[in-house]
């Protein structure tokens, strides 16, 4: 220490020093310390302690060691600090003494590596729980993994272990762990050695088990598993329970195997420390067992056997071989235990045996048995008959030796003759007469009785006929003989002759039980009989009936006619047999009389005039009436004329008389007319019908008469005629014109015989006015304007009219102008009129009245005129009027015109707060239609408003300008003087510089603005782009939202508020919300390349979204999309995946959405197939395959390459397409189905099917030969070909095997039948045959064949036994001049006709088929009578019953002449004369007969002439039956054919006269362009060259129904159905209604009525509907479509709920339900009334949208009406039921407040339930009442501005007008 002194000028002297030392120095303080974990490394540091020389520095561990270091400073260092450890630091300051420090500093160092470190391997789950011990300092602990691919996991926590989860399989880990300091710096402990663990081997994948079907074993393989050191195989059967075996590969064989075993083939891999769980391969089948107890079935069938067995273990169906000894083998298949083979040859042994099959492979042969079928039926049976001992013996052929044979006749009853032996004949005794025997012969071996052989027929021999009875026609001669039918008999004759029967007087031949004697001798008593024929015998007796013929044929008779008594006398020669007589007159015009007498003459005295009579007489015996004589000729008296017309030639006055006359035409006719005046005028005598009476008077009434002369009599007049002749013209014409009408009337004196008058008008403009009457005057009406017209007048009679009078030219009144058109002058208000020439006008006149009654008039010779006395504002209506010489027209149509406007008075205006808008408004002057008012402004600028009313808004106005306001008024086409007002000053601008930001962290938005000049408050609004808007109100120029929607761009405007106005908004600014979670996600997987569209819902800002999935094996897989879906590629089959997308928008990603998506199942594997070929409906391939994951079923398709398909569905693992065609190879594949796929594809194989049956097989006799050659077209597929020929008598079946197209077979016996087919063969497959062919070797030669001559036709009757192998036969006979003639028939007779007479004939007979002729038959001989006559003459008229046959009589001899005449149907005609000519009567139509005549009743005579042939008119066709054809719309007509008809005509006639007619040499025609429901009348008529029948009998027949039309449609949503109406169609008993979409989805309905319903229509698909109609035969076309959608219904569920105001405005967001219905859209519909006022409407709609919710901004205080449709492409719904309500009121107006009272007051708000009054301050909002009522109190009221709402259920309004209220001090 020192001490100095200071002197005055303040400086120290020299100092005086003590020393002085103290004991102790202070301690240390304030102690810091910096460790360095790096380095291991602590630097301490301490404030200096006074006095200190040094400082020792001592950290000490909690152990208790301590490090140190020594400093002169006051820092030091520390190293080698221990790792883990807390050091305590002291410090201790030295001097001479020392002072250790009571301060310390504590730190701790990094930590220890972890020690210990241990590995467990949980195998099951592959999870590795990584442990170690627990280190100090430590914050947490991070533990790494590195697999064998170098992949690293880290584990981060703060416990001393780690899971490892998801690890991979059969990896090898290496795992270390480090300690993280907890004191920061980034510090760790370093790692740990590496502990190693391998977790548990891979899943075996890729099982597949393959059956050795030779061995009985099954190899399993599989792909190597990662990690697996050796794999055990284990299979679990049905029948056994465990297999197993072990490998080191990748491979194993199960041995052992039981047959028939169906095995669950497990393997699992393993290390040397785990086993992996079981996996299941796919199921197999072991080699099925052989079928046991095999043994033939006892059927006794001929052409098959069955076999049967026991069931087989591990089969799915059996195959049987059958095998003959010649190696023919034949198979069958059957899923049961028994199976049939067909096809096998009857009396054959069989060698057979069952093998049973699994798809995959087939057992073992089943022990063989032997199958034997029944014996075949005895062939060549045979017949003989013995028809006088009435016995049959029955023949056959012996194949076989031993057996019995049995034969059994059988007749149509069942009843039955039989007999038995072990020979190769039988005889069979006492038939029955009439009765056919079917003869059959078996064979029973003593096992089994064999078929029948094919049964032949006994014809049998016939009965005696019965009740013999005879009727005769007594006009003809002819007696009809009737009799019982014999049974047995193929024909009948019937024969008379005299009682002595020295002769056959007659004789007819039938094969019904009547016929005809024809040529009966006149006047006998004859003897009938009849014999009945059968094929092989007659009958064996006769049976008969008397009759009586009738008188002989009156001759000579004549007829005279008494003219006065008008009576005929007839008289005549007597004929033999007569007892009396009959006289019959017939007219030619059809009247008929008669007359009786037993005496040669008699009378007739009511015969007609003027007709020819045909007179005939025929004797009469008792009650039969003879044939009637030759016709003669009587000409009655004539008929009195009818007077038919009289025609007046009103030029010439002379008439043209007309007359009919009723009889024969009389010799002369003779006319006369006669007038009132007694005056006559005739014509005539003349010949015809008419004739010309000249010289008639006018105006006279003539009377006129004719009467009929002939020979010397004449006719009196029947009838007159009166006729008026034409009327003297008129006289005296005379004119007038009506001006108001123009009218002319027209007058004249009358003529003689004048009925009317017609009066006409001829005028200048071309036309002609025509006036009718019975009066001397007429009035012609409605001329035209104008014209000058010249007079006519006519008088008319009772049919002729007078010459034509004339009179003066007449002139009608000038016409209406026309075309008036005004033309106003804007500036002198002066209108120019003009209008268009009229004719006849010299003046006009105009003038103008306007609707206040003010006129202006002006007048002109020219065509306009100038009206100069307008008032503005009016509206002047037009006329012009045309003055004549004599008339004045109508005014002209009414014209308009309208004067300049008057200016607009009392301009006013006022500015609208918050749009910038100037409301300008003044009064309306006169004829104003509009107004344009501007405004001039301060800026420069001019705004304008254009309007029909009184006022005008001007809108856009800038914010703080000074306006003139001006307004022009605008007329029709003037304008007024222009109207000014006073200055308007615009509104204050809107706040500007508007800015804001998003904070990710809470979503709220902040916006900020620059201040406005003289703004009180501020609204912010937000308007999110889905509708949704949000407020924020404040005093000061910042904001905050907190309540925006995530995911919308918001657009923000601020607007001010002052003391009376608010600003627009302010220019917006845009700001994003923060994104929203992915909505709406949903995950579509195409089952064809298991890939998986995730789509999500549009979300505004989002930059992209990210999709993981997770699949249950493990799979990864992610995408990324910028859009609004993502494609997850190559997802594994069969596996749950785990899908999270999460939306990133680049500033705030959001969380995720999660979903769970099932890939597609996976595709079968190992498909196998099996064909089986011999199946009789068509190749079946049987597939089997291995089972995959995930699938519910499957099906199996086999396509061939020409398309066509066949399928299978099953759930197992095999199944079979059935039906499959020939020839084709088929792709065939198995498809999974899936719950929510359709189906995944296998691999495809090929199958072929068996061949077709061979096509086209023609075949080419070798008649001579004996042989056949077969050919066919080649097939692709077919290798080899066998042709089989089976005879249908014996079943011998022949066949020939070809490489090519073509097989010869030989040896063909002759006469036998064959069925014919060809298959085709490939390997082991064979073809179904080809469509069978019946064929027949050459017929044998005919035998038996004998013959008779015919002398009537000269003709030779030929029979010959039927061989069953002939189709036809044809009999030549040969003459010995070289002359042939020949006949063919399918019967067993023949006839041979125009044989020449006197010649020598040999016949042969030919059997025939269509292709081959069988040899001659052998010959007989036969000799035609001699020729003598020479040729007759036969006469003949159509449709007549008689021929007349002329010959020249023998010069010497009176013989009887017998005319014969036979017809094709072997009936006979004859007559007798002993002159040169009679008749053949009775001769029926469609006949064709040849007729001889002979010179006596030994027709064989050589007196005979050669035959003529004559055919007569064809019959009336019958039996017309119609077919009508659907398809064709057209009728099949067909009747019987007549014999001689060469051509037929069809008419047929429609009810609505339509005639369609058809000409055609065949007996079947077909109508077309028939018209539809129509009702047709059809008949034919049968000509030849001269001939033509009666029409047939009418037939009736319906076509089919018209198509419908007039269709109507009504679509109902609610039941998916549609009613459809149509008119009716006639005839139409039925209707179907179709329903037909774009798709070939089609719905029917059916009706009787016209009308139907469709139910089960698919909503919103497009629908054609048609109708078609049936008469329950035919249906008609379909009507023409109607297209149409299936309607949708209207949504359900409608809600509107109320969301902010803004404006005035309200949010409303309206929801609804979806409709079910795809691709639908919906359309928002609001219809109300604002503030309840009845005129303030509105009607507001959203657009077409798919979402099920729109909001749509309401005015407050409005009621609404909501309703929403639907609609997709096919149709649209009606609107639902409504939803109502109100929106939020508005804001309260004229909100004041009495300081006074302390009071605030309001008016109503509309559809306001409650008010409430809030006090607003730039930092508050208070609420201080809340009323119903329209006023409200206040307390304690503070400074600021009162605001007031109104509220109801939609929620509260935005603020009144802020009211200011200052708050005073109260005493």
């Amino acid at each position: 220490m020192g001490v100095s002194s200071i002197s005055t000028f303040l400086e120290p002297g020299e100092p005086s020093n003590v020393t002085y030392t103290t004991s102790s120095i202070p301690k240390v303080s304030s102690i810091s310390v910096e460790y360095s974990c790096i380095i291991a490394m602590a630097w301490v540091s301490w404030k200096a302690v006074f006095g200190a020389t040094s400082y020792t520095v001592v950290a000490a561990d909690d152990s208790g060691m301590s490090l140190t270091c020594t400093s002169t400073d006051t820092t030091c260092q520390i190293s080698s600090l221990s790792c883990g450890e807390r050091y305590n630091v002291r410090i201790t300051a030295i001097a001479d003494c020392q002072s250790t420090s009571d301060t310390s500093y504590t730190f701790e160092t990094a930590p220890c590596p972890p020690k210990d470190p241990r590995v467990y391997l949980e195998c099951s789950s592959n999870v590795i729980l990584f442990s170690w011990a627990s280190t100090n300092n430590t914050a947490y602990y991070i533990a790494m993994a590195v697999d064998s691919d170098v992949e690293t996991r880290e584990c981060v926590t703060v416990d001393t272990s780690c899971y490892f989860i998801n690890t991979g399989c059969g990896k090898r880990y290496s795992f270390t762990v480090s300690s993280v300091f907890s004191g920061g710096q980034n510090c760790d402990s370093g790692q740990t050695d590496s502990v190693v663990i391998r977790t548990a081997p891979c899943l075996p994948q890729n099982i597949h088990t393959a059956v050795d079907c030779s061995i009985g074993t099954a190899l399993t393989s599989w792909d190597a598993a990662e990690g697996a050191l050796t794999y055990t195989v284990e299979a679990h059967g049905n029948q056994r329970d465990f297999y197993n075996c072990s490998s080191h590969n990748t491979s194993c064989t199960l041995t052992g195997l039981d047959c028939g075993d169906s095995l669950s083939v497990w393997i699992a891999a393993s290390d040397d420390t785990c086993m992996t769980d079981h996996v299941l391969g796919e199921v197999v089948d072991t080699v099925p067992c052989s079928p046991q107890d095999v043994s033939a079935v006892e059927t006794c069938s001929s052409n098959s056997a069955t076999l049967s067995w026991l069931t087989s273990n591990g089969a799915v169906f059996y195959i049987g071989v059958a095998t003959h000894s010649n190696g023919s083998v034949y198979t069958c298949t059957a899923m049961a235990t028994e199976c049939e083979f067909q096809g096998l040859r009857c009396g054959e042994t069989y060698d057979a045996y069952v093998i049973a099959t699994s798809l995959a492979c087939n057992s073992t042969e089943s022990e063989h048995v032997t199958l034997q079928t029944a014996p075949c039926a005895p062939v060549g049976v045979g017949v003989t008959r013995d028809c006088a001992m009435n016995f049959a013996t029955v023949s056959w052929q012996t194949l076989l030796a031993g057996g019995l044979y049995t034969v059994v006749l059988e007749d149509e009853h069942g009843a039955a003759l039989n007999c038995s032996t072990s020979l190769n004949t039988c005889t069979v005794p006492n038939l029955h007469c009439g009765v056919i025997y079917n003869v059959t012969v078996t064979r029973h071996d003593g096992h089994c009785r064999s078929l029948r052989s094919t049964a032949i027929q006994i014809q049998p021999v016939p009965c005696d006929p019965q009740n013999v009875t005879t009727l005769l026609q007594c006009d003809t001669n002819v007696a009809t003989v009737t009799w019982n039918a014999s049974a047995g008999a193929s024909g009948y004759t019937a024969i008379a002759n005299t009682d002595g029967r020295q002769q056959n007087l007659a004789s007819c031949h039938s094969t019904g039980t009547s016929c005809q004697l024809t040529s009966l001798p006149c006047g006998m008593r004859l003897n009938v009989t009849v014999l009945a024929e059968g094929a092989t015998c007659n009958s064996s007796s006769e049976t008969s009936a008397a009759v009586l013929t009738a008188p002989c044929i009156p001759t000579h008779v004549t007829a005279s006619l008494n003219c006065t008594s008008k009576i005929a006398s007839i008289t005549w020669y007597s004929a033999l047999g007569a007892t009396g007589y009959f006289a019959k007159a017939e007219g030619n015009h059809g009247h008929k009389t008669s007359c009786d007498s037993t005496n040669t003459h008699c009378d007739i005295s009511d015969l007609q005039c003027g007709q020819d009579y045909s007179i005939t007489v025929a004797g009469v015996n008792g009650g039969c009436k003879g044939p009637a004589s030759q016709s003669v000729t009587l000409v009655s008296a004539p008929c009195i004329p009818v007077l038919n017309d009289v025609a007046l030639n009103c030029s010439s006055r002379s008439a043209v008389v007309m007359w009919s006359s009723s009889g024969l035409s009389p010799d002369v006719f003779s006319v006369s007319a006669v007038n009132i005046q007694g005056g006559q005028l005739d014509c005539g005598p003349l010949n015809g019908h008419s004739c010309v009476v000249d010289g008639l008077q006018c105006g006279h009434m003539y009377t006129f008469s004719v009467n009929a002369t002939q020979g010397l009599c004449t006719s009196s007049a029947n009838n007159t005629l009166q006729r008026q002749t034409a009327p003297c013209p008129p006289q005296n014409i005379l004119s007038r014109i009506n001006c108001g009408n123009n009218t002319v009337s027209v007058s004249w004196s009358r003529g003689n015989g004048t009925l009317s008058f017609t009066s006409t008008l001829d005028c200048s403009n071309g036309q002609t006015y025509i006036c009718k009457t019975t009066e001397t005057r007429c009035d012609i009406t409605n001329l035209p304007c104008g014209q000058t017209c010249t007079v006519r007048v006519v008088a008319e009679g009772q049919s002729c009219n007078s010459s034509i009078g004339t009179g003066s030219n007449v002139t009608t009144g000038p016409c209406v102008p026309q075309n008036v058109s005004p033309n106003l002058s804007c500036s002198s208000n002066i209108a120019t009129v003009s209008w268009g020439n009229s004719q006849g006008a010299e003046l006009y006149s105009v003038t103008a009245i306007s609707v206040n009654g003010l006129s202006a008039n002006c007048t002109s010779s020219s065509t306009s005129c100038d009206l100069s006395t307008l008032t503005c504002g009016e509206t002047y209506t037009i006329t012009v009027k045309a003055k004549g010489s004599n008339c004045n027209s109508e005014n002209s149509a009414l014209v308009q015109v309208q004067s300049a406007p008057c200016p607009p008075q009392n301009i006013q205006y006022r500015i609208n707060c918050g749009n910038n808008t100037a409301s300008v408004s003044w009064s309306r002057g006169n004829g104003t239609l509009s107004f344009t008012s501007t405004l001039d402004c301060s800026n420069g600028q001019t705004y304008i408003c254009k309007t029909t009313e009184t006022g005008c808004d001007i809108t856009n106005l800038p914010c703080g300008q000074s306006c003139m306001v001006r307004v022009v008024a605008e007329g029709q086409s003037c304008n007024s003087s222009i109207g000014t007002g006073t200055n308007v000053t615009t509104e204050q601008c809107v706040p500007g510089h508007v800015q804001g930001s998003v904070d990710c962290a809470s979503g709220n938005v902040s916006i900020s603005w620059d201040q406005s000049v003289g703004a009180v408050s501020y609204m912010a609004v937000a308007q999110g782009n889905g509708g949704y808007a949000s407020v924020c109100h404040s005093t000061e120029t910042p904001c905050v939202f907190s309540d925006l929607l995530c995911g919308l761009n918001y657009s923000i405007a601020v607007s001010a508020s002052g003391e009376t106005c608010s600003t627009a908004p302010s220019q917006p600014v845009v700001l994003s919300a923060v994104s929203c979670k992915p909505q709406n996600v949903s995950a579509q997987l195409s089952c064809d390349t298991n890939a998986a569209i995730v789509t999500w819902e549009p979300s505004d800002n989002v930059v992209h979204h990210t999709v993981q999935a997770v699949g249950t094996d493990g799979h990864r897989i992610n995408c990324t999309s910028s859009g609004y879906s993502c494609t997850l590629l190559s997802l594994h089959c069969g596996q749950n995946y785990n899908l999270i997308v999460t939306a990133l928008d680049g500033i705030c990603d959001n969380s995720n959405t999660h979903l769970v998506l099932q890939s597609a199942p996976c595709a079968p594997s190992s498909v196998q197939t099996f064909l089986l070929c011999d199946i009789h409906n068509g190749s079946v391939v049987f597939l089997s395959w291995q089972h995959a994951n995930e699938v519910e079923s499957y099906m199996a398709v086999g396509v061939s390459n020409d398309g066509h398909s066949s399928s299978c569905n099953t759930s197992t693992t095999y199944c079979a397409l059935q039906g499959l065609q020939c020839g084709q190879i088929y792709n065939v594949s198995v498809l999974s189905l899936g719950y929510g796929c359709g189906s995944v594809k296998s691999a495809v194989s090929q199958v072929q099917t068996a061949p077709c049956p061979p096509q086209n097989v023609d075949i080419q006799m070798q008649c001579e030969l004996g042989s056949v050659v077969v050919s066919w077209s080649q097939a692709e597929d077919a290798s080899q070909f066998r042709v089989e020929l089976e005879s249908h008598s014996t079943g011998v079946i022949s066949s020939c095997n070809s490489n090519s197209t073509q097989c010869s077979i030989t040896h063909l016996p002759c006469g036998e039948s064959f069925n014919l087919s060809v298959v085709a063969l490939r390997g082991n497959c064979q073809s179904q045959p080809s469509s069978g062919l019946n064929i027949s070797s050459a017929p044998c030669a005919p035998q038996g064949v004998n013959g008779t001559l015919d002398c009537v036709t000269n003709s030779a009757w030929v029979s010959w036994d039927v061989d069953k192998g002939a189709e036809s036969y044809t009999v030549l006979a040969i003459g010995d001049d070289g002359q042939n003639s020949n006949c063919s028939t399918t019967n067993s007779t023949c006839n041979v006709p125009d044989l020449g007479c006197g010649k020598s004939y040999t016949f042969h007979v030919t059997a025939s088929i269509a292709a081959c002729l069988s040899p001659p038959s052998n010959t007989f001989n036969l000799e035609t009578a001699p020729c003598a006559l020479s040729s007759i003459v036969v006469v003949a008229e159509c449709r007549s019953h008689v021929i007349l046959v002329q010959w020249q009589r023998a010069q010497i001899g009176n013989s009887l002449y017998i005319a014969t005449a036979e017809g094709q149907d072997r009936s006979l005609l004859s007559c007798n004369s002993a002159t040169s000519s009679c008749k053949l009567t009775d001769v029926q139509c469609g006949m064709e007969y040849t007729i001889i005549v002979a010179a006596s009743s030994n027709q064989c005579s050589g007196l005979r002439s050669p035959p003529y042939k004559i055919s007569t008119a064809p019959c009336q066709p019958m039996a017309v039956e119609v077919h009508t054809d659907c398809q064709s719309k057209a009728a099949l007509v067909s009747w019987e054919p007549s014999y001689v008809a060469q051509s037929y005509l069809l008419t047929a006639v429609g009810k609505d006269g339509n005639v369609i007619t058809c000409n055609t040499s065949n007996s079947t025609c077909m109508l077309t362009d028939l018209r539809c429901s129509n009702t047709y009348n059809l008949s034919v008529s049968a000509s030849n060259e001269n001939c033509t029948s009666l029409p047939s009998p009418n037939v009736t027949f319906h076509t089919l129904p018209c198509t419908p039309n007039n269709l109507t449609l009504r679509v109902h949503c609610g039941n998916s159905s549609a009613s459809l109406s149509w008119a009716a169609s006639t005839g139409a008993v039925a209707y179907v209604g179709i329903a037909q979409s774009g798709n070939a989805t089609t719905v029917y309905c059916q009706s009787t009525n016209t009308s139907c319903t469709l139910q089960g229509l698919v909503c919103g698909t497009v629908y054609n509907f048609t109708v078609q109609a049936s008469d329950g035969i035919c249906n008609s076309s379909f009507s023409e479509p109607l297209t149409d959608g299936a309607d949708l219904c209207p949504p359900g569920g409608l809600r509107a709920i109320p969301h902010t105001v803004v404006n005035d405005t309200q949010i409303m967001r309206a929801s609804w339900s979806a409709v079910d219905c795809p691709d639908s859209e919906y359309l928002l519909e609001l219809r109300g009334r604002i503030l309840d006022i009845t005129q303030a409407l509105f009607d507001v709609a959203s657009y077409w949208t798919s979402r099920t919710f729109f909001e749509i901004p309401l005015p407050c205080g409005s009621s609404y009406s909501a309703t929403v449709r639907a609609q997709n492409s096919a149709s649209s719904s009606v609107p639902s039921a409504a939803v109502s309500g109100t929106t939020v009121p508005c804001a309260p107006q004229n909100v004041t407040f009495s300081a006074s009272l302390s009071v605030v007051t309001w008016n109503q708000s509309v559809f306001a339930t409650n008010y409430t009054v809030y006090l607003v301050t730039s930092s508050s909002r208070t609420k201080l009442c809340m009323t119903p009522q329209l006023h409200c109190s206040l307390t304690n009221i503070s400074s600021g501005h009162i605001v007031a709402t109104a509220s109801n259920s939609a929620g509260e309004s935005e603020d009144s007008s802020p009211v200011l209220v200052t708050a005073g001090r109260r005493r």
